[in-house]
């Protein structure tokens, strides 16, 4: 039943105008965001160093990324009852407007006459007296003429696009490769919360016990067929704040990242290259998966980037790391690293195939951008493979699922380095994530079944002949 808004707020001339805490970090975080500045870092620094209580952890998460998520979808919603439109708006009026018609339309348990006065306070206290009248004009016409999901998109590009807060070009794509029903499932999808996935650290503990240790924290869990992945839920509070994160037990991964580490196929001894390592997910897990025997060198363009993948990886116990900060386009850098037996290489990519976990790329990635980053794509992948000892393997991986990204790069990578060969992916790798095996022996795990939630990479294994000479595929955009 659609409700009609009984809408009342305090008087404008009322002294000392109050908000929530959970509207005030969500406003904060948005504004952050709007400067360049990443939700997920943002939200987790803030969160806890003012030791928010669960409830409001929650609604501020919910806020931030339900605003990212939709924010197309709530500007057209804004611009329908506006004089001007929301892009010529001041910032933090339109993130104010934004965060109201989010709960609005998605926070049914959230009454009316509470988002009017929170978002006429917030306007009150960070913008001015004018500006509150606005507000509250503006809501009252949405809130009483907008009822929430009563109607759905058309089945086409812009459409969609609208509707799901995706870029046009992207959803074009999708519909071409995949059809208009997988196209809007994959829109779907992005927009609803991400799993908080996890994988137990076989170097301090057993599944069994971290999950006697979860239970006894109040932890919520739940089993994943993926072998060492469950799914955790905080219940609001703070995974930092559990015991056995602290103590290493565990890591935050979700199930696609967890496979990358297995199609290494490292074993103990082995000289193993992470690059681009940082936040040192992989690179924890392939210590795990050598228990804790493989010699790997951690390599990571931002000295601060690494320096949380080192105090990271000491919570997890893991040894034999030896971190290099350099720039992987750099020859002069990557020939001081020495030889592999194994190398992963998760470049850096749009990061189209995370949009649920990281909603602000949607809004910052175009298509133009995507040659860039595939040149240099192939110039790291190409340089890091003069790297590999004879026989030895090189994993490349993106978590994005564009065509320039993915299949290209590996094609101009194999083009150019005659010494190299695909070396397929096989079923059994696979077991957990059987669909995510393409015709050609990659992994791609996007578009995903129904039901099926893991976040959109795409993985490449690659073998050098064990008899070669060690050529210098290096360039100038290399």
């Amino acid at each position: 039943m659609l409700r009609k808004p009984t809408i009342s707020w305090r008087s404008p001339k009322e002294s000392n105008p109050k908000v929530s805490e959970a509207r005030d970090i969500a406003l904060s975080i948005l504004m952050r965001v709007e400067r360049g500045a990443f939700a997920e870092k943002e939200l987790d620094k803030m969160l806890h160093s003012r030791c928010v209580a669960a409830k409001n952890h929650s609604l501020a998460t919910e806020l931030v990324y339900g605003v990212l998520r939709w924010q197309h979808r709530l500007d057209d919603i804004i611009d329908r009852h506006a004089r001007a439109p929301s892009k010529k708006m001041a910032p933090r009026l339109r993130q104010i407007l934004r965060l109201a018609v989010y709960q609005y339309l998605f926070l049914s348990r959230i009454p009316p006459h509470a988002i009017v006065n929170e978002a006429v306070n917030q306007t009150r206290i960070g913008v001015d007296q004018k500006s509150a009248s606005f507000v509250n004009a503006i809501l009252r016409t949405v809130l009483g003429n907008e009822f929430p999901n009563n109607s759905s998109p058309c089945p086409d590009a812009m459409s969609l696009a609208r509707w799901y807060s995706h870029p046009q070009w992207l959803v074009q794509r999708w519909i071409e490769q995949y059809g208009v029903g997988a196209a809007e499932r994959a829109l779907a999808a992005n927009n609803e919360p991400a799993p908080l996935m996890c994988r137990f650290n076989g170097l301090k503990t057993t599944l069994r016990d971290l999950f006697a240790s979860l239970e006894k924290e109040g932890m919520a869990f739940e089993p994943s067929l993926s072998p060492g992945a469950f799914h955790l839920q905080t219940r609001g509070r703070s995974v930092r704040s559990s015991p056995s994160y602290q103590r290493g037990l565990f890591s935050v991964q979700d199930i696609a990242s967890q496979i990358i580490a297995r199609l290494l196929q490292v074993r103990p001894s082995m000289k193993v290259l992470d690059a681009c390592a940082a936040p040192g997910g992989k690179t924890a897990h392939i210590a795990d998966l050598a228990q804790n025997k493989a010699h790997i060198t951690a390599v990571d363009s931002s000295e601060v980037r690494l320096a949380d993948a080192r105090r990271n990886l000491r919570r997890l116990g893991v040894k034999n790391v030896h971190y290099r900060v350099g720039d992987l386009t750099q020859r002069e850098f990557v020939s001081t690293l020495g030889l592999f037996d194994r190398i992963l290489v998760d470049a850096p990519c749009s990061g189209l195939g995370v949009l649920r976990r990281n909603p602000e790329a949607r809004y910052r990635v175009k298509e133009e951008d995507l040659r860039d980053l595939a040149a240099k794509q192939v110039g790291i992948t190409r340089a890091l493979s003069s790297l590999l000892s004879p026989g030895g393997k090189i994993v490349y991986s993106v978590c994005t699922v564009t065509w320039e990204e993915t299949r290209e790069v590996i094609s101009e990578v194999l083009a150019e380095c005659p010494n190299l060969r695909k070396d397929g992916i096989q079923r059994w790798e696979l077991e957990d994530v059987a669909y995510a095996l393409s015709e050609d022996g990659c992994l791609e795990t996007f578009p995903a079944p129904e039901n099926v939630l893991v976040d959109g990479f795409f993985a490449a294994r690659m073998v050098k002949a064990k008899r070669c000479e060690q050529s210098d595929h290096f360039s100038a955009s290399g």
